[in-house]
């Protein structure tokens, strides 16, 4: 990244290698939402059902997959930190940026999953377009979208 000093904009470098989830009941910021990969979540209808998540009986699995995870990371870290992944010309640069660490990782991961990020990345734009141009979209929104003003699957 740059950074501007004075009149010049300087490259620097900043430890930007994490994922982090941010909550928000509606709208996150733009600035925010542009460089997000948004994973939306929505109640259950009353006619769905769903197994209630009981933390004491995840909590032995999730030890299991920290350990994994993280002994996966600090063997990769040498080849992630100067990962230069090549990424689909059809995203835009945030895009890009955002996808930067995940195509990363699934070049390490190796096997099917370089070529299935890509694809996935693909089609998702591909979708957000067909949604624009469909006009389903107004203002950066679906206007079908399930909202803030959905309650308990009602509208």
């Amino acid at each position: 990244m740059c950074l501007r000093v004075k009149k010049d904009w300087v490259p620097t470098d900043f430890s930007t290698f994490c994922p982090e989830a941010i909550v928000e009941i509606g709208r996150l910021p733009d600035i925010v939402e542009d460089r997000s990969i948004p994973i939306q979540l929505k109640r259950n209808l009353p006619s769905e059902e769903c197994s209630r998540f009981r933390k004491r009986k995840v909590i032995p699995q999730a030890a299991e997959l920290r350990v994994r995870t993280a002994t996966w990371a600090n063997q990769n870290v040498a080849s992630l930190t100067g990962a230069e992944p090549e990424i689909p010309p059809e995203l835009n640069d945030r895009q890009q940026d955002v996808c930067d660490p995940l195509i990363a990782i699934d070049d390490v991961a190796g096997d099917q999953w370089p070529e299935r990020a890509r694809q996935a990345l693909i089609a998702l734009l591909a979708d957000v377009r067909a949604c624009f141009l469909a006009g389903e979209v107004h203002d950066g929104h679906r206007r079908s979208r399930p909202g803030p003003s959905t309650t308990r699957g009602m509208p």
